[in-house]
C-alpha cells in the first residue's frame, strides 16, 4: 500500500547493509595483488560474475523540520473559525543508484525519506483537532529492466507531501502517491509506450475550505505506426477508473474511455500537401454520463509559395446525460500572399446542431481578413482589417439544452460574462480545467443574474486563481424559434519604433463593430448585442522595463463599460544569485448600466532574490491588493514572505516566514506560516 512505512524501512536497512558489504568487497578487491589480472587465460572459462546488488552511488542525510500554521477566518455574519497547527518531523534521507546482475539487466534508482512526525492541531472546527505522532514516509523508487534493449520496462512507486502557499489564503497540504509500470517498445516501424498506474491524491487546508481526494487507476497506450515515408497512424488510448470526493457535498465514481486514432498522409510534388483524418471515442459514466464520437478531416493544399487552401469537416455525435446532440461542420478557406508584407485570408462554411427531439440550429458563416506589414521610418507598421458574417437559424426548443465544459478564463477585475438568456440558475457548475475539483458557489465564486446575461466572479482568497482557465457547465431553458444575423468589422493599427531614442515604443488602436439582428415571433424575449468597441493604448519596452497604458470604450446594448489599465513591470537579473521583480497595476472599470457603478483594482508586487556569498541566500516578496466597488463591495489584502537558506559543506538550513491578511465583504482571513528546516548529509 502506498504510504506504508514498514517495507520502506526494511528496504533502507537492507540497502545500508548492502552498501557496507559492497564497500568491503571493493576494499578486498583493491587489496589483491595486481598479478591476478595478468594470470593465465584458460580457454572455455566463464568471464565475469553475476552481481546480486552493486551500488554505483549511495548517500544519506539527517533532517529536521518544524512547521507552524495559524489560520483565522471571519464570515460576514461575524462567525470566526481559527485553527493552529504545529508539525515537527525528524527524517533520515537515503539516495542511491545501483545495478542488479549487470549494468543492462536491472537499474535500481531511489530516494527515500523515513521519519517520525508529531502533529498538534487546535481547531474550532468540530472533530478537526488532533495530537498525534506517527511515521512519515516519502520515496521515489524505480526499477528499470533491460535499459539498453528494445523493450525497456520501468516499475516505479512514489509518495510525496507538499505544502503550497496560496495568495491571500491558507496553505494547502497535498499527499500524492503513485505506483505503476512504463514499458516502451523501441521500433523504427511501430514505437509504442504502455503505462499502467494507481494514483492517490489528497488535498486539504487548515480551515477545511479545500478538502478533496482523488483515486485513479489508469492504463494508457501511445502508438505510432509508420506505414511509409509519407503515411503514419497514431493511436492514443486511455482507460481510467476514478473516484473523486470533496468533503460531504460531492462524490463521483466513474469509468472513462478516451481513444484517438489519427492517420496523416503527406503527398504532392513537394510533400507539403497533407490529409489528416482523426477519430475520437470518449465515454464516461458517473454523475455526468456522456458518450462522444467525433470525426475530423483536415486537407491542406499548397498550390504555390504564395497561395494555399484548406478544407475541414467535423462530424460529432454526443450524448450528455441522455440528451443526444449531433453536430456537423464544413469549412473551406484560403491564404494568399500578394507580397511578403500583404497576406489575405478567407473562410466560408456551414454547420448544423441537431438535439434529438428538441431543436435544430443551422449556421452559415464567412470571414475575410487582410494583414499588412510595412517597414517605415524608425520602425515597422502593422495594419489589419477583417469582416465576418454569421446567420443562425434556431428552431423552437421546448426543453432545456445542456452546455458542457465551456472553457473560460478569469482576468481580474473582470467577471466571466455568459451572454445567454434563460440560463437555469441551479445548473451552473464551475470546475478546474481538468474537470475536478468542483468549485463552490459563495466561497470560490459568485454569480450575478441579469435578464440578458450571467456574470461569474471569483472570490479573492478562494480556490480559483487570477488568470486560471475553468470549465463552466449550465443548462438553457426552453426558447421559441429565432433567426440571428451578425456582422462584425475589425480594424487594427500598430506602429513599433525600432530605431532612435524611442526604440521600444509601440502605440496601437483596435476598432470592432458588431451589428446583430434577431427575428422572432416575440422579439421581446431576445436582446441583440450591438457593439462598438474602441481600444487604444501604448506599450514601451526597454531592457527589463515594460510599461502599458490602455483605454477601452465598450459600447454594447448588453454590457457597456469604459475601462482604463495602467501597468508597469521591471524584471532584472543582476547576477547568477541576484534578481529583482517589480509590478504595479491599476484598473478602473466604469459600467454604464444602471446599478452597476464603478470598480477599481490596485495591485503591487515585489520580489527580490539575493545571494550573500557562497553560503547564504534570501528572498523577500510582498503582494498588495486593493479592490473597491461603488456599490459597497471591497477587498483589501497584504501578503509578505521571507525565505533564508544557508549551507556549509554538508550542512544546510532554511527558514521561511509568511503572513497574509485579507479583508473582504464575504470573508476576512488571516494566515501565518513559519517553517524551519535543518539537514546534514554524510
Amino acid at each position: 500500500m502506498p504510504g506504508s512505512p514498514s517495507p520502506i524501512i526494511a528496504a533502507a536497512g537492507v540497502l545500508m547493509c548492502a552498501a557496507g558489504v559492497a564497500r568491503a568487497r571493493q576494499d578486498a578487491a583493491a587489496a589483491q595483488p595486481e598479478a591476478v589480472e595478468n594470470g593465465p587465460v584458460i580457454v572455455g572459462a566463464r568471464r565475469g560474475t553475476f552481481k546480486p546488488l552493486e551500488f554505483r552511488s549511495l548517500s544519506a542525510g539527517f533532517g529536521f523540520e518544524a512547521r507552524y500554521y495559524n489560520d483565522e477566518q471571519t464570515q460576514a455574519d461575524g462567525t470566526t473559525i481559527k485553527e493552529t497547527e504545529t508539525r515537527l518531523k525528524t527524517t533520515l534521507d537515503l539516495s542511491w543508484e545501483a545495478g542488479i546482475g549487470h549494468e543492462n539487466l536491472i537499474d535500481f534508482l531511489g530516494d527515500a525519506q523515513l521519519g517520525i512526525q508529531d502533529i498538534d492541531i487546535d481547531s474550532d472546527i468540530e472533530g478537526a483537532g488532533e495530537d498525534t505522532s506517527d511515521l512519515s514516509t516519502m520515496y521515489n523508487l524505480r526499477l528499470t529492466f533491460l535499459r539498453e534493449s528494445d523493450l525497456p520496462t520501468t516499475l516505479y512507486t512514489l509518495r510525496d507531501e507538499i505544502d503550497t502557499d496560496r495568495q491571500f489564503a491558507g496553505t494547502i497540504h497535498s499527499v500524492n502517491s503513485e505506483t505503476g509500470l512504463i514499458s516502451t517498445l523501441k521500433s523504427q516501424v511501430a514505437p509504442t509506450t504502455l503505462q499502467i498506474f494507481h494514483r492517490e491524491q489528497d488535498q486539504s487546508d487548515p480551515l477545511g475550505t479545500t478538502d478533496y481526494s482523488l483515486t485513479q487507476d489508469t492504463i494508457s497506450i501511445d502508438n505510432t505506426i509508420y506505414i511509409s515515408d509519407i503515411q503514419r497512424l497514431e493511436i492514443d488510448y486511455t482507460f481510467d477508473h476514478i473516484n473523486e470526493e470533496q468533503g460531504e457535498f460531492y462524490e463521483d465514481n466513474y469509468d472513462r474511455n478516451d481513444g484517438t486514432f489519427t492517420h496523416q498522409w503527406n503527398f504532392g510534388s513537394n510533400g507539403l500537401d497533407n490529409l489528416r483524418s482523426s477519430f475520437r471515442l470518449y465515454t464516461q459514466t458517473g454523475l455526468v454520463p456522456q458518450d462522444t464520437y467525433r470525426l475530423d478531416e483536415q486537407l491542406r493544399l499548397y498550390h504555390s509559395d504564395r497561395f494555399d487552401t484548406h478544407y475541414d469537416l467535423t462530424l460529432e455525435d454526443r450524448t450528455i446525460q441522455g440528451q443526444q446532440q449531433k453536430f456537423a461542420r464544413g469549412l473551406t478557406g484560403f491564404r494568399h500572399k500578394l507580397y511578403e508584407s500583404l497576406v489575405t485570408t478567407g473562410n466560408i462554411g456551414a454547420s448544423q446542431l441537431d438535439v434529438q427531439d428538441i431543436f435544430t440550429s443551422d449556421e452559415v458563416f464567412a470571414t475575410l481578413g487582410v494583414d499588412y506589414t510595412k517597414k517605415v521610418p524608425y520602425g515597422r507598421l502593422n495594419a489589419g482589417a477583417g469582416i465576418g458574417f454569421v446567420t443562425q437559424d434556431n428552431g423552437d426548443r421546448g426543453s432545456s439544452l445542456t452546455v458542457l465544459n465551456e472553457p473560460r478564463t478569469f482576468n481580474d477585475p473582470f467577471p466571466i460574462t455568459i451572454t445567454r438568456q434563460n440560463i437555469i440558475e441551479s445548473s451552473i457548475r464551475v470546475t478546474a480545467a481538468g474537470g475536478f475539483p468542483v468549485y463552490q458557489l459563495g466561497s470560490d465564486y459568485t454569480v450575478d443574474w441579469f435578464p440578458d446575461r450571467v456574470e461569474i466572479s471569483r472570490v479573492v482568497g478562494g480556490a480559483i486563481a487570477d488568470g486560471e482557465t475553468v470549465l463552466i457547465s449550465y443548462e438553457i431553458g426552453p426558447e421559441p424559434g429565432n433567426t440571428v444575423d451578425t456582422v462584425t468589422n475589425t480594424v487594427s493599427l500598430r506602429y513599433m519604433v525600432e530605431e532612435g531614442w524611442l526604440r521600444g515604443l509601440s502605440p496601437y488602436v483596435i476598432y470592432r463593430r458588431t451589428d446583430q439582428d434577431i427575428s422572432a415571433q416575440d422579439p421581446s424575449l431576445f436582446t441583440a448585442d450591438d457593439v462598438n468597441s474602441l481600444t487604444y493604448g501604448v506599450e514601451y519596452r526597454i531592457g527589463g522595463l515594460y510599461l502599458r497604458a490602455e483605454q477601452v470604450n465598450y459600447d454594447s446594448t448588453i454590457q457597456p463599460y469604459d475601462s482604463l489599465r495602467l501597468e508597469a513591470r521591471y524584471e532584472q537579473r543582476f547576477s547568477r544569485d541576484s534578481s529583482l521583480f517589480l509590478s504595479a497595476q491599476h484598473d478602473t472599470i466604469e459600467y454604464r448600466n444602471a446599478g452597476q457603478g464603478e470598480a477599481e483594482l490596485n495591485r503591487l508586487e515585489a520580489k527580490w532574490n539575493q545571494g550573500l556569498g557562497p553560503s547564504l541566500d534570501f528572498s523577500v516578496d510582498v503582494i498588495y491588493r486593493d479592490e473597491q466597488e461603488s456599490d459597497g463591495g471591497s477587498t483589501n489584502g497584504l501578503e509578505e514572505g521571507l525565505e533564508i537558506s544557508w549551507r556549509k559543506r554538508q550542512t544546510s538550513m532554511f527558514v521561511s516566514l509568511r503572513n497574509s491578511n485579507l479583508d473582504g465583504d464575504l470573508v476576512d482571513t488571516d494566515s501565518q506560516a513559519f517553517v524551519f528546516g535543518f539537514r546534514r548529509d554524510f
